[in-house]
């Protein structure tokens, strides 16, 4: 089964807390595992990557790379769901990257979440209680 969603009228901070609580409540029911999803942000190390070398032209080759490859990884995925409307959206995707990253690196510590105009505390085995 294929799910129909659509979260085009949610806020960035509505985003932040839906994608927070589930980093969280991943990390506390996978443990260690949770740590290596930090090895799929290969564009955002690409970035600190150019920074790092002053944008040398094989960082740069590398990073180029890179994005092609993550372009290409969204636009098998929007035409096997058949989405071809998410094709205008392609060029979020460096920025969604970087959220996604930042959403991580958050999820690695804590155990707060927001869910449905309260806080919760995620306890071990991904049991939510009212904090």
């Amino acid at each position: 089964y294929i799910l129909d969603n659509c979260c085009g009228r949610e806020s960035v901070r509505q985003v932040w807390q839906r994608e927070l609580r589930w980093a969280r409540t991943i990390r506390l029911n996978r443990g260690m595992e949770y740590y290596g999803l930090g090895a799929t942000f290969g564009l955002v190390y690409g970035g600190l990557l150019l920074l790092s070398t002053g944008g040398a032209s094989w960082a740069l080759a590398l990073v180029a790379g890179m994005y092609g490859l993550r372009l290409g990884q969204a636009w098998a995925a929007i035409r096997t769901f058949r989405c071809p409307e998410l094709y205008r959206w392609l060029w979020v995707l460096p920025l969604r990257d970087v959220l996604s990253f930042a959403i991580w690196l958050a999820g690695a510590w804590g155990q707060r979440v927001y869910w449905r105009g309260r806080w919760l505390v995620v306890q071990p085995g991904g049991i939510l209680q009212e904090s």
